[in-house]
């Protein structure tokens, strides 16, 4: 069904420049004359989800259960995702100039499931209320959000969907305004900050909160800054930006390296490694595995600073995922700079073998070399050398947060055909 031009032109001015969702029966009023493939698509689906509410809605009433209510609740965030990113692809908002801006970002973008988390924060840059695209009211999916209008006990329910290039990474903080200086997430009071990234940390542990799809968010006050405050707050959110675009490059750089880039790397790298080896007896198998993991295989920025291992430090700042507690976390840390990639191999392995006595025993599956380190254990026996339990143990050391890096970089040993005992 189209509707009557005046109606539509009623929605858009309700919308606030294509900030505000278009009620239940307006799907048609954001999409524009001259139909890209885009636009079809994102009608289609539209459609999809506005026929499945109305099959849910008819037995809702027939039969009224909590879990209804839920799909029901769910569905109206999914639209109010589509349509609200519908908004942007077609009409945009702001100026005219912002308009432009926002649809380079959105260029090669279907469907937000297709947003990096880079593209999210330009969009904030060029105009856009991260608020009114990625939240919806606790109490009304359908309802609009504005940053600028926020209010104490105001509640929220993250909308960020499948979209993995998002969530966790995309904060509280990069949606709320800086003048929010206590919310809670989940119930779990936090406090604005932005060492090392813009968010929010526990009030007790200090722990950076991270935000997944389906969190609640409370607003629990709101403070007056003072400019120089705010211009603190947007030269964070530029790093911020600046950080994250770099992590999304370095992921799109990984997925396009070819068969042959991975097996010079390779090549090259075990060449050092064995030298390694010899000098350290640290097993040449797990440097390179390393070596070729934490670089996204020489390709991370943090290789471009010949840092191969990912070894923080005094140096320069990157965005860096870490996992707590079994959920991924987005920080930013300061990482080492070496001049070349044999100063990062000699560095890793002092920092392994030398700088931190938390790693000594791993040295008891490392290689047997003359003369035999200081830092080996006094029971050492070559006959225990295992490059997979030395990875493991500096893993239990605390080499690493993710709780699969033993599983990622057996992965790289299969992959180049590198056997391990």
């Amino acid at each position: 069904m189209t509707l009557p031009e005046t109606e539509v032109n009623k929605n858009l001015n309700q919308q606030g420049e294509a900030q505000k969702t278009p009620e239940s029966g307006n799907t048609r009023a954001v999409f524009f004359e001259g139909k890209s493939d885009t636009t079809r698509f994102l009608e289609k689906t539209s459609d999809s989800i506005r026929t499945e509410l109305a099959t849910l809605r008819g037995l809702q009433n027939m039969n009224p259960t909590p879990e209804r209510e839920q799909q029901i609740f769910n569905l109206e965030r999914k639209r109010k995702r589509s349509m609200s990113f519908a908004l942007l692809q077609t009409k945009g908002t702001g100026t005219e100039e912002q308009k432009m801006e926002q649809k380079k970002v959105l260029e090669g973008r279907e469907t937000m499931e297709k947003l990096k988390a880079s593209d999210i924060l330009l969009l904030k840059k060029k105009g856009v209320d991260l608020a009114n695209f990625l939240l919806v009211p606790k109490n009304d999916p359908t309802a609009s959000v504005s940053r600028d209008t926020l209010k104490e006990s105001d509640g929220f329910i993250v909308n960020f969907g499948e979209n993995k290039n998002i969530n966790h990474i995309i904060g509280a903080g990069d949606i709320l305004p800086p003048t929010v200086s206590l919310i809670k997430i989940n119930g779990v009071e936090g406090v604005r900050g932005y060492n090392p990234r813009p968010g929010y940390y526990e009030l007790k542990t200090g722990k950076y909160l991270p935000i997944y799809d389906g969190d609640t968010i409370e607003v629990m006050k709101i403070s007056t800054l003072k400019k120089e405050e705010l211009e603190n707050a947007n030269k964070a959110d530029e790093e911020q930006l600046n950080h994250i675009a770099q992590e999304d490059i370095r992921e799109e750089s990984v997925r396009k390296i070819s068969l042959e880039e991975k097996k010079s790397f390779m090549n090259n790298t075990t060449i050092l490694a064995k030298a390694v080896e010899e000098q350290y007896g640290i097993p040449w198998q797990v440097i390179v595995g390393q070596a070729a993991l934490e670089s996204g295989y020489g390709k991370s920025g943090l290789a471009k600073d010949g840092n191969y291992f990912g070894i923080k430090g005094e140096g320069r700042i990157y965005a860096t995922r870490e996992i707590y507690n079994g959920k991924e976390v987005m920080e930013n840390a300061s990482f080492r700079t070496y001049s070349d990639i044999k100063e990062s191999f000699i560095d890793h392995a002092k920092f392994l073998a030398i700088q931190n006595p938390r790693y000594r025993k791993a040295f008891q599956y490392a290689q047997d070399i003359t003369p035999r380190p200081s830092y080996y254990p006094k029971d050492y026996n070559k006959a225990n050398y295992s490059p997979k339990m030395f990875l493991e143990a500096i893993k239990e050391a605390g080499y690493a947060t993710d709780d699969e890096y033993v599983e990622k970089i057996a992965s790289v040993w299969k992959t180049n055909d590198i056997e391990v005992a």
